[in-house]
């Protein structure tokens, strides 16, 4: 095969064609059987840089990348210096890649600083992009990004602390003892504020995320989201909520329905050197949510915001509630629990429910039971790191008994595969639940199964349901505060 597309190259008939299928050959074969192969010689690839398609000059500089010859490199190097397609001249830094090139260092470094410092005309930003792309690979130690520290800004900013809307009353009035209320309003994410005050709010347990609004949440249109975000707002805040905000930050871009890795190239060219693309170690991101029209609003995350709301998670598993909204759960229904109660979780988990209710209204003796052993196993790890007592017990619920009678149970029911395990669940709960529990003792329930809740407490007459909270009407997902009755 490599015998036959050498002497097609040789009479110099559809190159192009020919190289594409000889770059998938070496992918499979490698470079040294082509070297070996009748009619190879090394001045094959280098006449073929010559030629008068860039597209075939591109193929070439990547296959010299893959072909090694001594003398090459320099081949590569100054093609590279004279090639005045764009497009064409990352393929031979591509190339060079694969060679000791030390001797080019400098001039690479020079070249970068070089594409930095132009005004870049947006048909060509493009290959730019790539180009300097390339050439960071070549010279890595060219950017100095080091691990930034958030700090507080010293003027208000913008910031939308999120959460679903149906707890954002809640979250507004919690937000209420950092922040003035003139300053503060729901937005469709969450609830917004201005303010410097940015650590104290992070400690906040119902959000789900901190987000700065770029570009005063200006619509920008797909087209002009790169210069929105690399010409915008976005490196003043950067540089305003760190402690060394003028050195390279890494970034990456997530949103629906655009290309991000072209994005994100135009963004860290017209970045020059602050912003450097890197979607897998990255300390900031930016969001971009898609409303109207192909327009969208962009957001930017800092990582480098260490809120530790949660730090004892340590362990979870798949089933296992979200530590935001187990806080939700608790903030939510907290009037109805009893300081030093002794409380029971019969559906635990990792414990995440438990040490949220325990953090907000501290309980005497906390018990948390669960079927599941790994769960079990990873909620005394997350105990210990929170430092709350908890007494787990890897037992199924309708096989517990205890010496006393509880005051409270709270939990997160889980979900089942059938109805009819579903129904048989709920029906065995309630009767349970009704034997743990002390006269007058309070249970607090989340789960997406409103109507069973509703038919169980009207089969029984041993319940009272007290409070009925929505945290996700999308989700269906409900909570119920149940007070047993003393009969």
């Amino acid at each position: 095969m490599f015998s036959e597309l050498i002497e097609y190259l040789k009479q110099n008939s559809d190159v192009r064609k020919a190289l594409v299928e000889l770059k998938g050959e070496l992918r499979i074969h490698g470079g040294e059987a082509f070297k070996a192969s009748k009619g190879y010689t090394p001045t094959l690839l280098k006449d073929l840089l010559k030629n008068e398609d860039p597209k075939s000059r591109k193929l070439t500089a990547v296959i010299m990348g893959v072909v090694i010859e001594d003398d090459y490199l320099e081949t590569l190097y100054e093609a590279y210096c004279a090639e005045t397609v764009w497009f064409v001249k990352s393929a031979y830094l591509k190339g060079i890649l694969s060679y000791n090139y030390d001797c080019y260092r400098a001039n690479f470094c020079a070249r970068i600083e070089e594409l930095e410092s132009r005004d870049v005309a947006e048909d060509e930003l493009k290959h730019i992009a790539e180009e300097l792309k390339a050439l960071r690979k070549l010279v890595p130690e060219s950017i100095t990004t080091k691990g930034h520290f958030f700090r507080n800004p010293l003027t208000p900013v913008n910031v939308v602390f999120t959460a679903k809307k149906e707890v954002r009353d809640v979250l507004q009035k919690k937000m209420l003892a950092f922040v003035d209320e003139e300053n503060t309003k729901q937005i469709f994410c969450g609830v917004m504020t201005t303010t410097s005050k940015i650590s104290m709010l992070s400690k906040i347990r119902i959000y789900k995320d901190i987000l700065f609004p770029i570009n005063k949440l200006k619509p920008i249109e797909k087209s002009d989201l790169h210069l929105a975000i690399a010409c915008g707002d976005l490196l003043d805040l950067i540089e305003l909520m760190h402690d060394d905000g003028r050195s390279a930050f890494r970034f990456r871009i997530t949103g629906n329905n655009v290309d991000l890795s072209m994005l994100s190239a135009k963004v860290e060219a017209l970045g020059k050197s602050r912003l450097v693309n890197s979607p897998s170690n990255y300390e900031i991101e930016i969001l971009l949510i898609e409303g109207k029209d192909e327009k969208y609003l962009t957001f930017l995350k800092l990582h480098t915001i260490n809120t530790d709301r949660f730090a004892y998670r340590k362990g979870h598993v798949a089933a296992s509630i979200h530590p935001v909204n187990a806080a939700t759960v608790a903030e939510l229904t907290k009037e109805y629990m009893q300081k030093d109660a002794q409380i029971l979780d019969p559906c635990c988990g990792v414990g995440t429910m438990l040490i949220e209710r325990n953090m907000l209204v501290p309980a005497k003796h906390i018990y948390g039971i669960d079927i599941f052993g790994e769960a079990v196993n990873a909620g005394r790890e997350n105990a210990k790191a929170a430092g709350v007592d908890i007494n787990f017990i890897n037992k199924d619920y309708f096989d517990f008994t205890h010496e006393y009678l509880f005051d409270e149970i709270i939990t997160n029911l889980p979900d089942f595969r059938t109805r009819e395990e579903t129904d048989e669940f709920y029906e065995k709960f309630f009767a349970k639940s009704y034997d743990i529990l002390k006269a007058n003792g309070i249970m607090i329930i989340t789960c997406c199964e409103k109507n069973l809740v509703k038919k169980h407490l009207r089969l029984s007459s041993g319940y009272k349901l007290l409070r009925e909270f929505t945290i996700s009407e999308k989700e269906g997902r409900e909570i119920f505060v149940i007070k047993k009755l003393d009969n």
